[in-house]
This record gives C-alpha cells, sequence and structure tokens, in this order.
C-alpha cells in the first residue's frame, strides 16, 4: 500500500526533471547561437541572430551617425573605418575606440563579420593599439584592427563581442570609399572640431567660426556634441536647414568614461573625423573653436596650400600666437550688437610658439594614419609633416587665461584679419544669426 502511494509521486518527479533538461536544452541552443561559438554559421542564422539587410547599401557620407557603443565592462567603440590603402599586401577594419590605457582587458574582445565567399560568418584576427596624446589619463583613445585574409570582399558591417560571454553584441557599419581615387575630392577643405562641451552655448562664437572658415576656403564643418546648449542646436539646425554643410555629430560617451579622457575623448574624436573625411575631403584642418588659422599673403586657405613649394607633406603644422581677450576692445571694425572675437582683439603676443608646441595641422588624410592635437603622430608611407613659415601662415588663438600686463605692453598689432572684414559683416551665417536673434532663438 505504501509502494502504491509512493509510485505516482516517482512518476512526477522523473516527469518534472525531465521537463526541467528539455527547457534547459531549449534555451540554452539559441543563447549558444547567439554567442557564435561555431566559427561557420549559415546565412539564415547570421540574418535571424543580428537582424542584417542582404540588400542593405552603404553610404559613404561623412555624414553618417556613430554613437558610443559598449563592448565590454570599460571598452567602448564609436565607428570602424575600411583601410586598404596597403592593399594587396593587407586591409582591414579599423575601429576608433576607448578604453583602460594599462591592464589586458583588450584581449578578450573578438571581431566578426560575415563572408560573402563562403556565406558564413567568420570570425577574425584581431590587434590593438593604444593612442598616444592621453595626457596619462586612466582611459585612452585606442584603435581595434580586425584583419581579413586576402581576396575577402570588403565588409559591410563588423561584429564585436566580449569574450567568452559577451555584454551584448555590438553591430558597426563600416565606412569605406575610394581610398585611391583623389580626383573626386579635389581642392576640398573640412574642418574638425573637439567635442563641445560644458555645456557650449556661445552661437555667436560659432557663428564667427563658421563665416570666417568659410571665407577661407572650407567646403564642411564637423562638430562633436558631447554637451551643448539648446540654443546652439537650434542654431546648427537653422544652418544645415540653410543648406550650409555643417554637421553637429553625437558623442554620447558616458560621463564616467569621458572624464578619466582626456578632454572629453578628443583623440578618439580627432582620428574619427579624419578618417570620416577621407574618402570626401582632400584636406582637413584640426583646431578648435577659438583657433583660426589665418593665411597672411593669400585670400584663401586652399590658395595657401597650392603655393607652398612642397610635394612631399602628409600634413602641415601651423606655429602658434596668442591674442589676448582681456585686452582692450577696438570697436572700430566691429558693432556692439556683432562681438565678432576676430575683428575686436588685433594684437597678439610679440612670442611665436616654436613648432609642434601649441601648433595646429592641416592634414591629408589619406597620407595619415594617427593626428593628434598639435601635430600627426604618424604619417602614412614615407609623407612627412611640412611647418609653415609664419610669414605665410599663423595661427590666430584667442585666450584670456594666457593674459598679462607685459604681454600687452610688448604685443604686437596684427590686422590680417581685417582683410577678410567686409565679407564677413556679409557673411550668410551671420545674417541668419542675426535674424534668429531677432526671434530670440539664440542670444
Amino acid at each position: 500500500m505504501v509502494w502504491g502511494v509512493q509510485k505516482p509521486k516517482t512518476f512526477f518527479i522523473l516527469l518534472g526533471w525531465g521537463s526541467l533538461v528539455l527547457t534547459v536544452v531549449m534555451l540554452y541552443f539559441p543563447y549558444e547561437t547567439k554567442l557564435w561559438k561555431s566559427r561557420n554559421i549559415t546565412m539564415e542564422t547570421w540574418i535571424k541572430t543580428t537582424n542584417f539587410d542582404n540588400n542593405e547599401t552603404v553610404s559613404t557620407s561623412s555624414a553618417w551617425k556613430d554613437n558610443w557603443k559598449q563592448v565590454t565592462n570599460n571598452i567602448y567603440v564609436y565607428s570602424a573605418f575600411w583601410d586598404d590603402r596597403n592593399k594587396p599586401l593587407k586591409s582591414f577594419i579599423r575601429i576608433i575606440a576607448i578604453g583602460p590605457r594599462l591592464g589586458d582587458e583588450h584581449e578578450n574582445v573578438s571581431c566578426s563579420i560575415y563572408s560573402q565567399n563562403s556565406k558564413s560568418f567568420i570570425e577574425l584576427p584581431i590587434t590593438y593599439e593604444m593612442i598616444r596624446d592621453n595626457h596619462s589619463k586612466n582611459y585612452s583613445a585606442m584603435y581595434l584592427f580586425c584583419h581579413l585574409s586576402s581576396g575577402e570582399p570588403t565588409p559591410r558591417e563588423v561584429v564585436l563581442r566580449q569574450a567568452p560571454i559577451p555584454l551584448e553584441l555590438v553591430k558597426l557599419p563600416i565606412h569605406q570609399g575610394e581610398t585611391q581615387n583623389s580626383t573626386k575630392i579635389q581642392d576640398k577643405l573640412a574642418v574638425c572640431v573637439r567635442p563641445f562641451f560644458g555645456p557650449f552655448k556661445n552661437t555667436f562664437a560659432l557663428a564667427e567660426f563658421v563665416a570666417l572658415y568659410q571665407i577661407l576656403g572650407v567646403s564642411h564643418f564637423t562638430f562633436y556634441n558631447y554637451k551643448t546648449s539648446k540654443q546652439v542646436k537650434e542654431f546648427v539646425s537653422s544652418l544645415q536647414d540653410q543648406g550650409l554643410p555643417v554637421e553637429l555629430i553625437l558623442w554620447n560617451l558616458p560621463k564616467s568614461v569621458a572624464q578619466k579622457t582626456w578632454a572629453f575623448g578628443q583623440m578618439a574624436s580627432t582620428q574619427d573625423c579624419i578618417y570620416r573625411h577621407m574618402f570626401v575631403s582632400k584636406y582637413v584642418a584640426l583646431v578648435d573653436i577659438d583657433e583660426y588659422i589665418v593665411p597672411r599673403n593669400h585670400r584663401t586657405l586652399l590658395e595657401m596650400i597650392k603655393s607652398l613649394k612642397n610635394n612631399t607633406w602628409g600634413s602641415l603644422v601651423f606655429r602658434n600666437s596668442f591674442f589676448c581677450t582681456k585686452h582692450p576692445v577696438d570697436l572700430k571694425h566691429s558693432k556692439p550688437n556683432l562681438p565678432f572675437t576676430t575683428l575686436r582683439y588685433l594684437t597678439r603676443v610679440k612670442y611665436v610658439s616654436r613648432a609642434y608646441f601649441r601648433s595646429k595641422s592641416i592634414v591629408q588624410p589619406n597620407r595619415v594614419v594617427t593626428g593628434g592635437i598639435h601635430f600627426v603622430w604618424q604619417h602614412f608611407d614615407n609623407w612627412q609633416p611640412f611647418v609653415v613659415p609664419p610669414s605665410e601662415c599663423l595661427l590666430h588663438h584667442y585666450r584670456s587665461s594666457i593674459c598679462s600686463e607685459a604681454s600687452y605692453k610688448s604685443g604686437v598689432e596684427d590686422k590680417t584679419v581685417l582683410k577678410f572684414k567686409d565679407k564677413l559683416l556679409k557673411s550668410k551665417v551671420i545674417k541668419i544669426w542675426k535674424t534668429l536673434k531677432k526671434r530670440n532663438v539664440v542670444t
């Protein structure tokens, strides 16, 4: 009688254990698929697990929208670029990232693509390189390189994950273009500015910057938005609505990482901007919002560049000169309601900084490997830096923190920028700002 009572209980216990095992197997199988333990996965599984559209077209526009994504606990990736400048010897995917300057966490990152040749998913060899100019901060900009085999077609997307167990699968579209064809980008000059922070809210300073650099021949502006005011965003949007080539790119670097990285990830944005423009601009100027590269004997920067008797340069180095913004204001050339910094401060410090110290650069993107804050760290192949003589061109740097009575008394009057005054006052950018000012959209 006791056995008769226990027998049904044993049956249900066995049934319960069997259901549990079956459930675990069913849950574990798709999890293993998601982890992509297998080196080869069919196209059907790839499309299903990554939502990959096989007919998707990839834009080569510099306005491609990227954003920061977390791969490991401390490594974040932003954008990916196809680099085939060494073809047919080697081609690879160059990924702009930020991570701890010390440690080996990067060794836990794996890189994969979908192969059009084998119709399967393959894992690629991955290497990394820390980027200098980190100012000894805990975090640094870095490259991740995913290396492709010879003959493999250019992939359109790359997938990164932490091994062995990912936080999530991170998919990045790959910027690509005709890196060997420079005829389409002849004479196009772009400007890149490091991430805005603060938040940055000086709309007139932005208007002056865009207006003057347009006069100097710039055809595209790339800004990075870590933190800007609503007015700045509305002003940029108004410029875009009027067809002006200005982009404000999302720079959503987590605060905990941004605070441990020099200048909110400036070195990462520098590399991103260089490679972003490699396919669309022949020249790229790397400056801050308070810096102007001013030619002294030419009307535009392009004219100045063409006049240089040097054909081996990959980057031009411009020596820095400070204009103190605490000095008395010269109101003869600027109305009170239009506070042009470049027209109000015409006295600079007599001393011009030596080359590579506080300098800024104009680079040819396809001749550069790694840009820097004040100079290029690494050129491609045998291209070289070229220091432009101050008599030809000078970096005007407008700052208040370098002011002193001695520097003012020994200062040099420099009216070079006044030759652009008439065009600056009539600039379309300034007219847009004035219209928005009347409507109280900007202040």
